[in-house]
This record gives C-alpha cells, structure tokens and sequence, in this order.
C-alpha cells in the first residue's frame, strides 16, 4: 500500500467522555480508511462548532461505497458485499460500534461517499458535545431541575 496519513486535529479543545471509548471511535475509522486506500491519503480533519461542540472527519481516497450500500454500513455483521469481506476480512462489527459509542457520548456519525470514479472515497463525520453534562442540561432541563431539588431535599434536616 501507498499513501499519507494526514493528522489536522491537534488544536482542537478537551472533549469530556471516555477516553478508551473516543479512542476506539477514532482507531475503527481510520483502520477502515487504511484497509480500505491502496493508494491515496487519510485525513483526520478536526474543528470546533462554536463553544458547546467538535467536528472531526476521517477522510479517504479509498474504494468508496456505493450510495445503494451507504444505509446498510451501520448493521451488526454488514459488510458492503461478500467480495469485499472477502478481500479484506473484518466481522462488520466495527461501524455499529462507531455509531453506538458516538450517541453514546451525545454526539452523531455521518458518512459520505464517491464510488466507482476518479474521485472515489469516503468521509465519515463526528460531531461530540465538548461537556456531556452541558449536553445533558440543555436538552433535559427539567430532569436536572427534578435531581438538584432532589438533591436539595436530603440536605435538609427534620
């Protein structure tokens, strides 16, 4: 195999989750970029969106998938086709684990891909809140308002 792996994300602020679990997010999509580029370059681009959020992308100039395949690449044991498990091996386990690991921290996964032409490829895109907690205030208010008064309640004396 030839090609460069390009590493952008090294300015990019402190996500707060697990980071064995970011870690294995990261390390699923760029062996998928790899196993999948003889030739070309992997980017992993990052950014963040505003001041609650990050973007980080997994770039490749690899096969591609197919537009027909894209919706089936996050089932357990889904593989683009037999040909290519074939060829390149793996359980296809490795894509439901990305999705389920990045909603797991708040965040989401999207895929775009170019198959079958001179600009083949695929861009896998996560954005993951920077603070879980943050994350969970905004979109559950009155949950954390129900647990500080609960919290409140056992301070008190009879």
């Amino acid at each position: 195999k030839q090609g460069q792996l390009i590493n952008d994300i090294a300015d990019l602020p402190t996500i707060e989750g697990d980071a064995n679990r970011l870690t294995q997010i990261l390390t699923n999509l760029v062996s998928n970029a790899i196993k999948f580029t003889d030739k070309g370059s992997i980017l992993l681009r990052g950014e963040t969106l505003g001041t609650s959020h990050v973007r980080i992308q997994v770039v490749d100039t690899g096969l591609g998938i197919p537009q027909d395949k894209l919706s089936n690449i996050w089932g357990a044991f889904d593989q683009v086709d037999i040909a290519t498990t074939r060829k390149y091996g793996g359980t296809g386990l490795g894509l439901t684990l990305v999705r389920g690991l990045v909603e797991a921290h708040g965040g989401s996964v999207d895929v775009t891909s170019h198959f079958g032409s001179n600009d083949s490829g695929t861009t896998f895109t996560i954005t993951l809140p920077l603070s879980q907690t943050a994350t969970a205030l905004r979109e559950s208010p009155k949950v954390a308002e129900s647990e500080r008064d609960e919290d409140d309640d056992d301070d008190e004396q009879p």
